[in-house]
């Protein structure tokens, strides 16, 4: 909602600046077609989206975070497949000790340090993130957009309709390796990454950035690969929006 509201509010701005116009200086008939206009505009503002997060990308991104989610189609896996049950406990005790250990000291440190306007930050910009959404929404968790940048690859969700029970074992497995870093220390550790994340199983950052968004409370409403560039051999390079 929060985005939402952020959106909107920029088209109001918008829509401010062009009733600015001296209306001695219309005839009636143009001053009568601006009025329409701009009320049009202002009726739109009360006509809020939604989001929806009945998608794919979140029903896999709830599986892997071990969250509850009655209207996902792979929510039964966390009670009845071996493997999700075994990632569920992983996160529980990897995340309990990360939230009391780290999470919390960092939410208190930034409400006593960070001055009230840095505290009320909409737009959070993170160079060299790599998939560390996690420090970002401990450090700004009312932000409305988080703009991440980094080298490594976006990557997929892995198709659920060829997963079989050996195929979740390993992926499941290679999950909890790309997560140890992170839960054992503040960052992650680029060489680590860069071999963990380029195999077949879990692949890109993709997974990691959806595990830390839905452990924090968040859910995937759609992600978008939008082309940026093509090199000298014909390879398209991806930026990932979430």
């Amino acid at each position: 909602m929060r985005i939402q509201h952020f959106a909107l509010t920029a088209v109001l701005i918008y829509c401010t600046s062009c009733s600015t116009v001296d209306p001695e200086k219309k005839t009636k008939a143009e001053k009568e077609r601006m009025d329409s206009i701009q009320n049009a505009r202002l009726d739109s503002l009360t006509k809020i989206p939604t989001w929806s997060t009945a998608n794919p990308y979140n029903d896999f991104a709830c599986l892997i975070a071990g969250v509850n989610n009655p209207g996902s189609k792979y929510n039964h896996l966390l009670d009845s497949n071996s493997a999700w049950k075994k990632n569920l406990e992983f996160i529980k005790t990897s995340w309990h000790k990360l939230d009391t250990g780290r999470l919390e000291k960092i939410s208190k440190w930034s409400n006593t340090e960070f001055p009230k306007n840095l505290k009320s930050a909409k737009t959070i910009f993170y160079p060299f993130s790599g998939p560390d959404f996690l420090t970002a929404f401990t450090f700004f968790p009312d932000m409305d957009t988080l703009v991440m940048l980094g080298l490594e690859k976006p990557g997929r969700f892995p198709d659920m309709e060829k997963m079989n029970d050996q195929l979740a074992e390993n992926y499941v497995q290679d999950l909890n390796s790309c997560l140890t870093d992170i839960f054992n220390k503040s960052y992650f550790i680029t060489r680590n990454m860069q071999r963990q994340l380029s195999n077949q199983k879990v692949n890109g950052i993709l997974p990691v950035i959806a595990f830390f968004m839905e452990e924090t409370g968040n859910s995937i409403a759609a992600v978008k690969y939008l082309l940026t560039k093509t090199d000298k051999i014909g390879r398209a390079s991806c930026r990932e929006r979430v």
